[in-house]
């Protein structure tokens, strides 16, 4: 079974080197988290509570942020391997398999996004 929720925060960056987007603009990003197990006992395969605990840890720093202070090339990209990365680590630091984490998009203002399957 696959679940999910979706998260927003806003930041700002620009992209050293790219004719438009080298000045310094900001985006709404919205972020979908998927985790995959079966069902437990519970009626749950996760209480989305503590998704959105494991997802802030991660992403909540970022928000009203200016993410060029945070990564190099602040990408839509590049940050969706620092938010699989680190949720990774989180499920780790919280004793849950980390295998669970089935898919993260984070979508950068209204069009493109970013998609990172396991």
């Amino acid at each position: 079974m696959i679940i999910g929720k979706t998260f927003k925060f806003e930041a700002a960056h620009f992209l050293p080197g790219h004719a438009k987007c080298g000045r310094v603009h900001g985006h709404t990003y919205k972020l979908t988290v998927e985790v995959s197990d079966r069902v437990y006992p519970s009626g749950m395969v996760m209480d989305l509570h503590d998704l959105s605990d494991l997802v802030g840890s991660v992403i909540n720093t970022w928000d009203h942020s200016h993410l060029n202070e945070l990564f190099s090339q602040p990408t839509c990209e590049i940050l969706v391997e620092a938010i699989w990365n680190g949720l990774i680590e989180a499920l780790v630091t919280n004793f849950l398999d980390p295998n669970i984490l089935y898919s993260i998009q984070l979508q950068e203002g209204e069009g493109g996004y970013a998609r990172r399957e396991r």
